[in-house]
């Protein structure tokens, strides 16, 4: 009999952890001000909006410049011996790009602006001018410089009326953008344009996701149900990885920092990564408390990386390493595999009382 009081109270622990755990979850799924904020805030988010790049003239030798990001960012590249000069928005010199590194031009407004993809909390300090000669200060070693540039994408926060009519419908939003530069005595232009392209629609792939869900929770109605959960764990553990890596490395910059943005974009998610490995542990020792840390994992699984990701299935410009399609099965992976263990554990909970001998069937 103390075993048994022993074994509820060990249980009730367990399953009052787990609730508040995923209670939080949701708390902050709920007020996060993003999805993207939601799934750790890591690199850019899904748009409509196409930014592209279509040319730089004149050409330089050594000099590489692209979009990057899904249009939150642009990048140039200079391997030249000769120093590049980017200009801001009031054609004041911006950043020097060049052998010895890169520097801004700390009385350039462009400094602060272009430090954040929107504008809502720049300050711009009162000591900047643009017709004041330029203070540089170095920022990177490598001739590398990557900033939010605000002339490259859609800045408003309503879309343009043609799109607010037409959602459905590909609009060019701006025809030619500009970003001008000098190198030396010549003038360099990288010229673009930004289009609205209406994403596709979620209903295929959320149907997926619901055959998915309903193929795992049968699982709890079957023989076998500890190593059959246990299974769909390790499968919901590596996809969600996957994801993750994939949001980190869909951002430029070294590998030391997508790896970092990797872990960072499953931060939340973090804990249901763990609370996998534990219930996977338990399940294979046909213990019934693995059925709980599999609800914990399915659940912070399926908000995070499923429900916190779901513009994905909507949007047409996806950042993301493997492409958007990739992206997109992946977000059906979590809410199909997670929603699916949560159900299934569910289920196995109901037939398999805590007084049993936990041996499976």
């Amino acid at each position: 009999m103390p075993t048994t009081d022993h074994t509820d109270a060990r249980m009730t622990v367990v399953r009052r952890t787990l609730f508040a755990v995923a209670t939080a979850a949701v708390w902050l799924l709920v007020v996060s001000s993003s999805p993207a904020d939601a799934h750790g805030g890591a690199g850019p988010e899904s748009t409509n909006y196409r930014t592209r790049l279509l040319a730089v003239e004149p050409r330089l030798p050594g000099v590489t410049m692209q979009v990057i990001e899904a249009g939150s960012r642009f990048e140039v590249r200079n391997q030249s011996d000769e120093e590049l000069v980017v200009l801001g928005y009031r054609d004041e010199p911006y950043l020097r790009i060049g052998p010895d590194g890169v520097f801004e031009n700390a009385k350039s407004p462009a400094t602060y602006v272009n430090a954040s993809r929107t504008t809502d909390e720049v300050v711009v300090p009162e000591t900047t001018d643009p017709a004041a000669p330029p203070e540089w200060r170095k920022t990177s070693d490598e001739p590398v410089a990557r900033w939010h540039d605000h002339r490259i994408h859609w800045m408003a926060e309503r879309d343009p009326p043609a799109v607010r009519r037409a959602p459905d419908r590909t609009h060019v939003v701006i025809p030619e953008w500009v970003i001008r530069m000098r190198m030396g005595e010549r003038v360099v232009q990288a010229r673009g344009d930004l289009t609205w392209v209406p994403g596709p629609s979620p209903v295929p792939w959320l149907a997926g996701g619901a055959v998915l869900l309903a193929l795992v929770a049968a699982l709890g109605l079957r023989d076998g149900r500890f190593v059959a959960v246990a299974a769909v764990l390790v499968l919901l553990l590596a996809t969600d990885i996957a994801h993750a890596v994939g949001i980190g490395f869909a951002s430029a910059g070294s590998i030391g920092r997508k790896l970092l943005l990797s872990v960072g974009s499953g931060i939340y998610a973090l804990v249901g990564w763990i609370a996998a490995v534990w219930g996977v542990r338990l399940l294979l020792q046909r213990r019934r408390e693995g059925f709980y840390f599999a609800v914990a994992a399915g659940v912070l699984v399926a908000l995070f990386g499923g429900l916190g990701e779901l513009p994905d299935l909507t949007k047409s410009q996806v950042p993301f390493a493997w492409g958007a399609d990739a992206s997109r099965l992946f977000v059906v992976l979590a809410l199909g595999l997670g929603l699916g263990v949560v159900a299934a554990a569910w289920l196995s909970l109901r037939r398999v009382p805590p007084e049993e001998p936990v041996l499976d069937e």
